[in-house]
C-alpha cells in the first residue's frame, strides 16, 4: 500500500483523523508493507522554537506501525525538511523504528554497499534515496528466492530543481539520481 501527504503537524484534529484513517486502512487492507512517499510532516507549521517538532510528529504517525506491526518504507517530500531536522537527521531517526524497512537498507551485510556509495558520491546524495528488493514468495529449498521487483525511493528535495533558483522551485529528481 502507498500513502502520501499525510501532513502531520497542521493541527491536533487533523493528526488524530490521519491516525484513525491509517489504522482503518491497516485493518481493512492488511498490507504486507506500506510505502510512505513524502510529506508525512507539514514542516512549514514549525514555529522555529520547538526542537522536538519533527520527532514528536514522527512518533505520532510512526506509532501506527508499532501498533499494527506492519513494516513501512519512508522517503521525504518537500515539506518534511522544513522543520527542525534535515534530511539525513530524519532518515537516521526513521531507521531507529523497529518497523522501518529503511533501517535494513544500510546494514553492512546488504548485498550492494549502498551506504558506501552514498558516502563516496561527489554530490549531496540524500539518504532518502534507496531501493528495496522484493523477493518472490515462491521458494525453492535449494536456492535463494529470486528478486521479483525493486522498489525505488527518491527524495526529490525541498527546493532548487537543477538550474532553477531555490526560492523559485520545489525540488526534483536530478541527473544525480538518474545516473545512480
Amino acid at each position: 500500500m502507498q500513502v502520501t501527504d499525510i501532513h502531520y503537524g497542521e493541527s491536533e484534529e487533523k493528526d488524530t483523523n490521519s491516525t484513525k484513517l491509517l489504522n482503518q486502512l491497516m485493518k481493512e487492507v492488511k498490507p504486507d508493507m506500506v510505502a510512505l512517499t513524502g510529506d508525512a510532516l507539514t514542516g512549514y507549521e514549525w514555529d522555529g522554537k520547538n526542537q522536538t517538532f519533527y520527532y514528536d510528529h514522527w512518533r505520532h504517525w510512526s506509532g501506527v506501525f508499532n501498533d499494527t506491526k506492519i513494516p513501512y518504507a519512508y522517503t521525504n517530500g518537500n515539506h518534511d525538511t522544513q522543520a527542525d531536522l534535515n534530511i539525513n537527521e530524519i532518515m537516521e531517526l526513521d531507521r531507529t523504528h523497529e518497523m522501518a524497512i529503511a533501517r535494513e537498507q544500510f546494514h553492512p551485510d546488504y548485498p550492494i554497499d549502498h551506504l558506501e556509495m552514498l558516502q563516496s558520491h561527489k554530490f549531496n546524495f540524500s539518504q532518502g534515496n534507496y531501493f528495496i528488493r522484493v523477493y518472490s514468495s515462491l521458494e525453492d529449498e535449494n536456492e535463494k528466492s529470486p528478486v521479483s521487483m525493486i522498489l525505488w525511493f527518491f527524495d526529490s528535495g525541498r527546493d532548487g530543481c537543477e538550474e532553477l533558483p531555490e526560492k523559485e522551485s520545489w525540488g526534483c529528481i536530478t541527473s544525480v539520481e538518474v545516473d545512480w
